[in-house]
This record gives C-alpha cells, structure tokens and sequence, in this order.
C-alpha cells in the first residue's frame, strides 16, 4: 500500500524542484547613546560579540541575505526587499512578511511605523503602510496596460475589462486564541475564534470580519484602527502585544479579461499577510523574513544571536508559489478535498480496529468475519481511490513541473534581458558622458577664446577711446577760447553801444519830461495858441519820443541777442569771462 502524505508535510512532489528560497533581511536599531554596540555588520553578513568592544567568534557570524543599518529608514528596507513581492503578490502569486526578534528590538516600528497611531487616522510610515500605498499604484498601472493591450489587439468593445477587489482582516495570536481586531468587543472582551480546515480552502478562522477597501486612504485607515484594538494590559513580563502576534491580510481578487480570440480570461486571487501564517514556510508563498536586532541590548548578544540562528534555519528552507488563478486553484482544491478524505477513512479504520473483539472469542467469529470482507471491500476502494490520486498526483506534478519550467524559463529570460539592458545602459551611458565630456572641453576652449577675444577688443576700444576723448577735448579747450574771445569782443561793442544807447535815452527821458510839461500846460489852458511855437513843439516832442521808443527797441533787441549767446555758453558747459558776466547783468536789468 502507497506511503500516506500527511497534511502540513511537504508533499513528496516538491522533491523534484528546486523551490524559491526564503529570503531573510536584518534590521539594526542604534541601541542606547553612549553604549559599546556588540554587533558587527557588513552588505549580508552581522557579527555578534559576546562581549561589548571584543572580537566575535566565528559561530556567532551569520550571513542573511542583507543588513539594513540603523541609518537606513523604513522606506529603504521596502524599496529595495518588499516592492519586488508586491509586483509578484499583484501577479497572482501569495506572499508573507514576518518581521520577529526580541522585545525592543523594533518590530512594531518596521511593520507598523512610529506615526498613525490615533482612532481614525490614515498616517504612517510603516512597511504596511508603504505596501498599501504602492499596491493600489502598482493595480491601476496593471489597469491601464491591461487596457492598453486589449485595445491594440481589437477585441470587442463590449469585453469585460480588468477589475480587482480588495479587502483585509486583521487578527491577534496570544497563548493560542485568536481575536479579531476588526470586531468591537462586548463587555470590553473579545471571544477568541475558532480555527478549521476547509476543504478547499486550508486552515479558516470562524467568524472573521472582514473590511472592504476602495482606497489606499481607507486600507490604511482600517490597519490603523486595528492596531489600536491590541491588548495593552500588563502581566509579569510587560504588555501582552508584546509577546502576541498580530497578522493582517490583505485578499486580492482580479479579473484579467484575454487580449486575443481564443485565450481564456484569467481570475486570479492571491493574499499577503504581515508578520506570520501557516503557508508561509514551505509552502505557497514568496516569504520575506525580517529579524529585528538591537545594538547593546543586555542580553551579551544571546538575543541577537537566538534571532540570526532562526533566520539561518528559514534560510535553507524552500517555497513553491504559484500563481493562484482559477485552474490551478481547482485543482489544489480536489487534491485537498481527497487528501482530506483519506484522512477521514484511515481515522475511521483505526477506530474500527479498535473496537474489533480480539481472536479466539467464538460469539464474535461471524461478526469479525463480516467486518474483515468489510475491510477489504473499503481497503480495495481505498486502493483504487489512492491510485486514481497517484495518477492524478502525477498529471498536476507533471502540469506544475512545466509551469515551473516556463516560468524559470521566463525569469532566465527576463534575467538575460535585463543584463543586456543594462549593459546597453552603461554602454550608452558612456557614450553620452563621453559625448557631454568632449562637447564641455569644447565650449570651454571657445569660451576662453570669447574671452581672449573680449578683452583684446576692449584694450582696443578702451584706447581708442582715449585718443578720441583727448582730441575731443583739445577742440573743445580751442573752441572755447576762440568763443570767450568772439564773445568779449562782442561785449566790448555791445558795451558801447550800450553806453550810447543810455546817454541818448537819458537825453530822451530829458526832452521827454520836458515835452511832458508842456502838453499838461497846453492841456490845463494856461498858454493859448495864438502863436504856432507849442504845436511845433508838440511834433517835435512827438518826434522825439518815437526815437526814444525805436533807440529801447533797438537796446532791447541787443539786450535779447546777448541772453542768447549767454544761454549757449552756459548750455556748452563755457565759463564766462568777468566782463561777459557784469554785461549781461546790465542786459537782464534792463
């Protein structure tokens, strides 16, 4: 009779694969200030001194697969370890993160960060968080080029296009009782749940709620309440939370419609769980194992080895995920469902040899006989049935094994491509540094031409410049002596001319006043004009006054042609003799 498989071993099928390894990361915190730190850490390997400031021994050096120091941030260690299983959790596949180690050491503040932590919030900078936020970027780029696909290949408008649903629950482990953080608690308590295996499913709980997601505002919004509903009640050895687990889950269900006739549309639905779940070693899924480690913390390194010790175990073990779409899932589904009832039937044939009378016993001899054809009628059925699995066993070992070839095959590929692109990147890289390297001597050879170039022409300029100011200002000094000389000639006559214009206006102003008087006689009737002597007069002094007004016009005219020659000069910037100056005074009070 065929070996029996036994639920939770790894089934014999596996053997033949090579598996996905575990991959294993260590968090540092920095420890307290001031104290000697007893751990050692390069790339992927942390050195452990049992005594602070003293050398490590070789057992306690433990390679993992990278070291996070405790300058690197959250958004570091998911940069670099959780993206690359959020883009396979978003291609069908399980995934597991499990952050452990000592109290103190940093686990809460990896996964859940040190922000978010009040009722209602959707702050935090945690891997959960960080995780939340790219998984909804990572479903509406798959969206779009899903899209984008079917639209370049012309299937029919009326097609489905790519859906997803999302939706978490949120539990608490503590001395093996389960609490649903997303429940409210009834009389401030929280009945534990119960845990069975599901025919098709695997292990349930009963009674989780589950909260629905249409946002990454939302998601993280409901982690954060949850966190919050952690027991925080104290015993002999610190806070509950602190020695329980805590697991969320995140549920992913897609619709990928096919892009082409003749392809059959996908639904895949795949989970990832946060800190630790039955599938996550051996299993099926990609697993991320976090040990926390704390600088100085007390324990003479024994802490930090116990955890580097457990992450070395996980490190040699092996997962096989696969990608979880509808085929697939059916047919783990029936190999459970008939694992299962195996199961049930060796129980029942136990417990049937149990209640079998033992030899000898004659009153039970036709009784024992009935029973033993019943035996071997249900062992033959058994037979037939564990052969039909073997067959089957066989075909989805065979279906799995090709899945994975196609899929090692995919990663070589995908590995090959992108080595010769990145090789093509540095190639081309250097070509265009080499190409900006040339360009850049070049414009600075041109620019210290430019330069020379400048400041030849503005020696020459400059000079040039020179000259012209001093011939400028040599014609300039000539011109203003031939003025100052032209214009005191000038003056001199315009002074003469003045003097005689002044002494023939004070004759004027004489015969003026004269004639004056004896127009007011004429006028007051005091001479009679018996003779013509005053009408004579009167013309004359008519006479006189017209020479007056015509020798003022004349005084003026000079006087105004004067200010204008003025008015040059003190407009070209000329200094006016002494003589020039007393002139044109005289010119302006007249």
């Amino acid at each position: 009779m065929a070996s029996s498989v036994l639920l939770g071993t790894r089934p014999d099928w596996t053997r033949s694969t090579l598996g996905i390894p575990i991959d294993t990361i260590v968090r540092i915190h920095p420890g307290a200030v001031g104290a000697k730190p007893d751990l050692a850490f390069s790339r992927n390997r942390v050195s452990v001194s049992r005594v602070p400031g003293a050398a490590a021994k070789p057992e306690d050096e433990f390679d993992v697969g990278y070291v996070y120091g405790p300058e690197a941030s959250n958004a570091d260690v998911a940069g670099r370890s959780l993206l690359p299983l959020l883009r396979k959790f978003v291609d069908g596949y399980n995934v597991a993160v499990m952050a452990f180690g000592a109290t103190g050491t940093g686990k809460t503040l990896l996964l859940e960060g040190s922000r978010g932590k009040e009722r209602h919030s959707s702050e935090g900078n945690g891997l959960v968080h960080i995780a939340i936020d790219e998984l909804f970027k990572l479903l509406n780029e798959k969206a779009v080029a899903v899209g984008n696909a079917v639209a370049e290949r012309r299937r029919m408008p009326s097609a489905r296009a790519f859906d997803f649903f999302l939706e978490t629950s949120y539990v608490e482990v503590y001395r093996e009782e389960v609490h649903d953080l997303f429940a409210r608690p009834t009389g401030g308590n929280r009945a534990p749940l119960q845990i069975y295996e599901d025919v098709t499913e695997g292990y349930q709980v009963s009674g989780l709620a589950y909260r629905i997601a249409k946002t990454s505002t939302e998601m993280r919004t409901a982690f954060n309440n949850g966190r919050m509903q952690r027991d925080t009640t104290k015993e002999d050895v610190g806070a509950v939370h602190e020695r329980s687990a805590a697991i969320f889950t995140i549920h992913l269900a897609q619709y990928s419609p096919a892009a082409v006739a003749g392809e059959e549309d996908r639904i895949m639905v795949s989970k990832i769980q946060f800190v630790d779940l039955p599938d996550a070693l051996g299993g099926n899924a990609l697993c991320l194992m976090a040990g926390t480690l704390r600088q100085a913390d007390g324990s003479n390194g024994l802490h930090a080895i116990n955890t580097l010790q457990y992450l070395t175990i996980a490190r040699s073990g092996r997962n096989f995920p696969i990608i979880n779409h509808g085929r697939a899932r059916g047919l783990i589904q029936k190999l459970r469902q008939r694992l299962m009832a195996v199961v049930d039937d060796r129980q029942a044939l136990r417990e049937l040899m149990e209640g079998t009378p033992a030899e000898g016993d004659p009153n039970a001899m036709a009784i024992n006989i009935a029973k033993l054809r019943d035996l071997e009628a249900r062992l033959m059925a058994v037979r037939g049935e564990n052969a039909e699995l073997m067959e089957e066993k066989h075909a989805l070992q065979a279906r799995l094994q090709k899945l994975y070839q196609a899929e090692e095959g995919d990663l070589q590929e995908k590995s090959e491509l992108q080595a010769e692109a990145q090789g093509m990147e540095a190639s081309i890289a250097a070509e265009e540094l080499a190409r900006i390297s040339g360009e850049k001597e070049a414009l600075v050879i041109k620019l210290r031409e430019l330069e020379q170039l400048l400041a030849d022409r503005t020696a020459g300029l400059e000079s040039q410049l020179q000259q012209e100011t001093g011939a400028l200002q040599k014609q300039l000094a000539e011109e203003t002596t031939a003025l100052e000389k032209r214009l005191a000639d000038e003056t001199a006559a315009k002074q003469a001319e003045l003097e005689a214009l002044r002494k023939e206006a004070d004759d004027l102003r004489a015969e003026v006043a004269r004639l004056t008087e004896g127009l007011r006689q004429l006028a007051a009737g005091e001479t009679e004009a018996a003779e013509g002597g005053p009408v004579d007069e009167l013309v004359h002094a008519q006479d006189a006054v017209a020479k007056a007004k015509e020798a003022v016009e004349k005084r003026r005219a000079a006087s105004d042609e004067l200010k204008e020659k003025v008015s040059g000069c003190v407009y070209r910037g000329w200094e006016l003799p002494a003589l020039c100056l007393q002139e044109v005074r005289l010119a302006y009070s007249f």
